[in-house]
């Protein structure tokens, strides 16, 4: 929906309905360390996303990186910054984004309510979407 630029880094917002619930996106994407979008390691700056709702808090931070180029695993590394991984979908979003898009991803899932696989698929779809426009 609307985008700034500041020194380095990318702001992207943007607005999501499911049913009759409005759901909201903020998407820092931050500057690679060297000139080309990756570094020597084929990894580019990081992504910092938030998704809530109306409630608008700040919850659960899960913290991905992508895997290393000579791993024997495709996983990225993951671990939870705030809250619990068993029930933050944002636990396996930030995974998914960090192998995709070979970079660092923050994710913050701030939903007040209960998480269902449906809406979670279309959050995830709708954020893909939104990232295709500015990574």
């Amino acid at each position: 929906m609307s985008q700034a630029t500041h020194p380095g880094w990318r702001i992207h917002t943007a607005c999501h309905e499911f049913v009759v619930t409005k759901y909201y996106m903020l998407l820092l994407v931050g500057p690679s360390t060297s000139s080309s979008p990756t570094n020597a390691h084929g990894v580019g700056g990081p992504l910092w996303i938030w998704i809530g709702d109306n409630a608008a808090e700040f919850g659960p931070l899960a913290l991905s990186f992508p895997p290393t180029l000579n791993s024997p695993t495709p996983l990225a590394t993951t671990t939870q910054l705030l809250g619990f991984a068993a029930n933050d979908p944002g636990h396996q979003i930030s995974a998914r984004l960090a192998k995709r898009y070979r970079r660092p991803v923050y994710v913050s899932y701030n939903i007040s309510a209960q998480a269902n696989s449906e809406l979670v698929l279309f959050l995830e779809k709708s954020l893909i979407a939104e990232l295709r426009q500015i990574v």
